[in-house]
């Protein structure tokens, strides 16, 4: 557990987790659209488990913050009661598979590097699940794991120079735990 994390984004990631619990457990909602999701997050975690979405909501953490940095000068509202959920039921699309973050708005482009500046991001990622529910639950956690990765990065495509394409998965076993290591292969600009 060599990883370091600002008290700020644990914060984060448990305000996440809390208004996804909150929003699954809200059952007798007089707004339609927010009864439908309920359901659909209910759906969701009876589907592929609480595991699983555990970790896809961890993901949510950074996007999460970049939005909040934007806003939290203007914004009057609780962050952890208002901001969070509100940004869930905006950006979140609970009626897939998975859960996913829906694309940016038309329009929307990532900020370019400052001229001059190469940056290469080493990625090297391995999954420790425990679990009570075998290997599907690993095969699902893994499954899901390669599509949050393909649909941030667009690695099938190759569209950024250097991308390494996750292809799929490696899965073991030790002792309790099952160890998801990602295979890959280079894209070649």
């Amino acid at each position: 557990m060599g990883d370091m994390y600002l008290a700020a984004s644990l914060e984060t990631a448990a305000c996440l987790w809390e208004a996804v619990l909150e929003m699954r457990d809200t059952r007798h909602a007089a707004d339609p659209a927010t009864a439908a999701r309920s359901a659909a997050i209910r759906a969701a975690f009876g589907r592929i488990g609480t595991s699983v979405i555990r970790l896809t909501v961890l993901g949510w953490t950074e996007p999460v913050d970049l939005s909040w940095a934007q806003v939290r000068d203007s914004y009057d509202a609780p962050f952890d009661w208002e901001f969070v959920p509100g940004w869930i039921a905006a950006n979140v699309d609970w009626s897939t598979e998975y859960p996913s973050l829906r694309a940016p708005s038309p329009g929307f482009e990532p900020s370019a590097d400052p001229p001059g500046y190469d940056l290469e991001i080493p990625l090297m990622l391995t999954a420790v699940v425990r679990t009570h529910h075998g290997e599907a639950a690993v095969n699902a956690a893994a499954r899901a794991l390669l599509s949050r990765i393909e649909a941030a990065n667009d690695c099938l495509t190759g569209d950024d120079y250097g991308v390494v394409a996750v292809t799929e998965f490696g899965i073991g076993r030790t002792g309790d735990a099952f160890i998801i290591t990602p295979i890959s292969e280079d894209v070649i600009p």
